[in-house]
């Protein structure tokens, strides 16, 4: 199914990404790439947005678990519902978001952020942060624009 394949396709992405980053950059170390806006500034956080949370790890894969099943749980009602293809793709980029980001915080005990856009109170994010972003984003519309 196409929304497995999205999903597959983000996970990989995403862990690749970060692999590369941990290649290149060290830990703590930006790198400008477009003149004072943007940055790879490789962080680990173990907690969540903003860094929420990041005494207490234990707490954020548990609740990172909960929501990422709750995720899926929707998405395969939604595919066996037969649900808007709009819907089922953007919960697709929601969990293959969500899993990317917590196979990285089970394997290495924290999440591998690295791009850094310099505006007020930005955080540093990865690639599995934006296709949950874009995620929620199509899920919304999805939403708002059903037919019943």
């Amino acid at each position: 199914m196409v929304f497995f394949i999205i999903i597959a396709v983000i996970i990989t992405a995403d862990l690749l990404s970060k692999e590369m980053i941990k290649d290149r950059i060290e830990e703590g170390q930006k790198k400008e790439l477009v003149k004072d806006k943007l940055y790879f500034w490789r962080i680990k956080n173990t907690g969540c947005a903003y860094s929420v949370m990041k005494d207490k790890p234990d707490a954020v894969v548990a609740s990172s678990s909960v929501v990422t099943a709750i995720i899926g749980g929707v998405l395969c009602a939604g595919i066996a519902k037969g649900e808007k293809p709009s819907l089922l793709a953007g919960l697709s980029m929601c969990l293959g978001g969500a899993l990317g980001n917590l196979i990285d915080r089970v394997k290495n005990k924290g999440v591998t952020d690295f791009i850094y856009v310099n505006k007020k109170k930005m955080p540093i994010f990865n690639l599995a942060d934006i296709f949950i972003f874009i995620g929620v984003i199509t899920v919304i519309i999805a939403l708002c624009t059903r037919d019943n």
